[in-house]
């Protein structure tokens, strides 16, 4: 461990910041995503991808499932849950042990990908839904990663 270093726990991981670069692995699974131009728009190519980067050195796997917008609606986030909750379940049944992340800004989204084997995200807590802190805590969820 580096003397001074900070220590983030995401589940049951320990990464201690500035001992070596850590490697995050991004999953969208948008229809319309800025940076993969949905190659992985289903659930079955999104695990495989995801599979794919954690066996190429990816020490978290943070999937997203939204494009932010200036208007988001309830169907967005009914939406975002069918993308993302597939995904994380099949991801942590592949690659189990793997840490993943959840890309969201909506309490219900983060809550049910919690339930499904992800841990919350910066981004999670970066604005967004109100109850997204306090639910975090009533699921006993670690601190963002």
């Amino acid at each position: 461990m580096v003397d001074g270093a900070r220590v983030r726990v995401c589940r049951d991981e320990t990464f201690t910041l500035g001992e070596r670069t850590l490697v995050v692995g991004i999953v969208n699974v948008t229809p319309d995503s800025f940076s993969d131009g949905a190659m992985f728009a289903t659930a079955a190519d999104a695990v495989a991808h995801g599979a794919r980067l954690v066996d190429e050195g990816a020490d978290l796997v943070d999937v997203g499932g939204s494009r932010p917008g200036p208007v988001r609606t309830r169907w967005t986030s009914t939406r975002e849950l069918r993308r993302v909750v597939p995904v994380i379940e099949g991801l942590a049944k592949a690659r189990p042990g793997t840490l993943i992340s959840v890309d969201t800004r909506e309490a219900g989204v983060a809550m049910a990908a919690l339930d499904a084997g992800a841990a919350p995200s910066t981004t999670s807590l970066a604005g967004g839904d109100a109850k997204l802190p306090r639910d975090r805590r009533a699921h006993r969820a670690p601190g963002s990663c």
